[in-house]
C-alpha cells in the first residue's frame, strides 16, 4: 500500500484541532502531539493533576497517519462511515458493541484486530477468553470488510476498519467525533493467553482498574474519561447480580448502590441473570445516547457495575465530579474523551512486514500466515486448511544443493543409518499440511530412533524450522 505525501500531516493538525474549544484547549503544538487544558477543578493538588494531558504519544504513532488509504482506496472511510450508519440505523446497539470490540482489541497489543480471530489449529482465540465471552460486533465488521473488498481487494486492514467503524459509530450515539490515524497491519495470531491478565474485571477495585490502565500508558484522568464509554450499551444481570443479592458473602446488597437503585435492579434482573440492563439506566428511565450522565449516576451511588462505581470510592472521584459537574463537565468529558480515545487507538501499532491485511477478518491471510509463522513461530502447531510450508524444513532435512552440502550427510549428523531418513519421509509425509517438520525429527529421537547425546525430552511442536543450512 502507498504512504501519502507527508503533507498528510499537516491536514491531521488541522482536524485535531478541532477537538480544541476555546475555553479548554490552552495550546496544541503538532510537534508534541500535546494539549494543555485548564485544571480549574483539580487546583493544581494531589495524584494526577497535572494540566498536561496526553494528546498523543510523544512521538506520531509509528507508521500510522492520517488518510493512509486516499489514494490505493479513497472511498475507504465513506464506505466504512456508510455501513456504520445503515447497521447503526437498524440496531443502535451496534455502537456499544463496537466501541467495546475496539477497546479490547486495542488493550492487549494494541489495534491490530487479533480479537477479531476464530481458531487457529486448534489453539483458542481472544474472543473465547473469559472478559471477551460477551463481545459483540463481530458480523458487523465483517460486511464492513466485505464491502471494502469488494471496492478495494486486500487492501484495507481489519484493524482499521474496526478503528474507524468505533469512532464513526459512537459519532451516531452522540459521542465525540475525533481525527483517526491510519496504516495498521493485522495480526497473524491472537494472543488468548494474556486477555484475562490485561482486561480489568467488572468487579475489581477502582485500584486494580487503574493499575490495569496504567500499564498500558493511561493517566488516572484518561482512565475515568475513557471508562464513560459505559454510558451506552447494555450488560448482562449475570455481572452484577452477586452486588443486589449477596455481595461479597455477605448476603446484603452492596452498600455503595443507592437503595432504590437495588429494587430497580431485582426488578429488570429477575431470576434471569443472562437478561441485559441499559447502562444509561437511570430513575427517569434510560438516558440517550453517550454522555456525562454516566457519571452523575455514580455520585447517585446508581453505578450498575462494581468497577464503575469503585470510581468514587477513591482519588479517582475529583474526575467523576469534574464530569457531573453540568455543561462544563459535559464539555471537558467529551475533550478528554475524545483524547483518550486518539490515544488507545495509536497503541503499538502493528504496521508494515510483521501483520498483513485479512481478506476475512476471522481468518489470517494464509500466504502471509505461512511466511511469518513458518520462519519464526515458536509452535509448530501452524497446519491451516490444504497449505505447505513455503520454507525450508528442519536444517538436517535440507537436500543437497548445488552450493553447499546437506547437513545430514555431515560426518556428525544423526541418524547415521538411511531407513532412519526414510521414517523421517513418511513422518512429514503424513504431517505434510503443518508449516514446520520439526517435531517430527524430535518426536523420533525421544522414542529412540535417533542416536543423540541430549535425552528427548521436548514435547513436539516447540521449535522453528530453519531456513538456510549452517556452515
Amino acid at each position: 500500500m502507498r504512504r501519502p505525501d507527508p503533507a498528510t500531516g499537516l491536514r491531521f493538525a488541522a482536524v485535531s484541532l478541532i477537538l480544541c474549544t476555546a475555553n479548554i484547549c490552552a495550546v496544541a503544538r503538532r510537534s508534541s502531539y500535546a494539549l494543555l487544558l485548564d485544571d480549574e477543578e483539580d487546583g493544581g493538588g494531589g495524584g494526577d493533576g497535572s494540566a498536561s494531558f496526553s494528546f498523543f504519544p510523544q512521538t506520531q504513532p509509528r507508521g500510522l497517519v492520517y488518510g493512509f488509504y486516499d489514494e490505493s482506496c479513497p472511498d475507504a472511510e465513506g464506505i466504512v462511515s456508510s455501513t456504520v450508519r445503515e447497521l447503526y440505523l437498524a440496531n443502535p446497539n451496534v455502537a456499544a458493541a463496537l466501541v467495546r470490540l475496539f477497546f479490547h482489541d486495542c488493550f492487549i497489543h494494541g489495534c491490530d484486530a487479533s480479537v477479531l480471530l476464530d481458531r487457529i489449529n486448534g489453539d483458542k482465540s481472544e474472543r473465547e477468553a473469559a472478559p471477551n465471552q460477551s463481545l459483540r460486533g463481530f458480523g458487523a465488521v465483517e460486511k464492513i470488510k466485505a464491502r471494502l473488498e469488494a471496492a478495494c481487494p486486500r487492501t484495507v486492514s481489519c484493524a482499521d476498519i474496526l478503528v474507524l467503524a468505533a469512532r464513526d459509530s459512537l459519532v451516531l450515539a452522540g459521542g465525540p467525533s475525533y481525527p483517526v490515524l491510519t496504516g495498521r497491519s493485522d495480526s497473524a495470531r491472537g494472543f488468548y493467553d494474556e486477555v484475562g491478565a490485561r482486561i480489568p474485571s467488572p468487579n475489581a477495585t477502582y485500584a486494580v482498574t487503574l493499575d490495569a490502565f496504567a500499564r498500558r500508558g493511561f493517566t488516572e484522568r484518561e482512565t475515568v474519561a475513557l471508562l464513560g464509554a459505559h454510558s451506552i450499551g447494555k450488560v448482562h444481570c449475570r455481572f452484577f447480580k452477586d452486588r443486589i443479592d449477596n455481595f461479597a458473602g455477605t448476603g446484603e446488597p452492596d452498600d455503595t448502590i443507592d437503595a432504590d437503585m437495588v429494587e430497580e435492579m431485582r426488578a429488570v434482573c429477575g431470576g434471569d441473570g443472562a437478561a441485559p440492563i441499559e447502562m444509561g439506566y437511570y430513575r427517569q428511565g434510560r438516558e440517550v445516547g453517550f454522555g456525562a450522565h454516566y457519571y452523575a449516576k455514580l455520585l447517585g451511588g446508581r453505578g450498575i457495575l462494581r468497577s464503575d462505581q469503585q470510581l468514587t470510592a477513591g482519588s479517582t472521584v475529583r474526575w467523576v465530579r469534574v464530569y457531573a459537574a453540568g455543561e462544563r463537565g459535559e464539555e471537558v468529558f467529551r475533550e478528554d474523551f475524545a483524547h483518550a480515545m486518539v490515544k488507545l487507538a495509536a497503541l503499538e501499532p502493528l504496521t508494515g512486514s510483521p501483520g498483513h491485511v485479512r481478506i476475512r477478518c476471522s481468518k489470517p491471510s494464509y500466504s502471509n500466515w505461512e511466511n511469518q509463522f513458518c520462519k519464526a513461530s515458536t509452535s509448530a502447531r501452524c497446519r491451516v486448511g490444504r497449505l505447505r510450508c513455503l520454507h525450508p524444513s528442519s536444517a538436517r532435512r535440507i537436500s543437497t544443493s548445488a552450493w553447499a552440502p546437506s547437513r545430514r550427510r555431515a560426518p556428525t549428523a544423526s541418524p547415521r543409518h538411511p531407513a532412519a531418513w526414510r521414517r523421517v519421509a513418511r513422518s512429514m509425509a503424513v504431517r505434510s499440511r503443518s508449516c514446520s517438520g520439526s517435531p517430527t525429527p524430535s518426536a523420533h529421537a525421544r522414542n529412540g530412533i535417533f542416536r543423540t547425546p541430549f535425552p528427548g525430552t521436548q514435547k513436539p511442536g516447540t521449535r522453528p524450522d530453519a531456513t538456510v543450512k549452517p556452515s
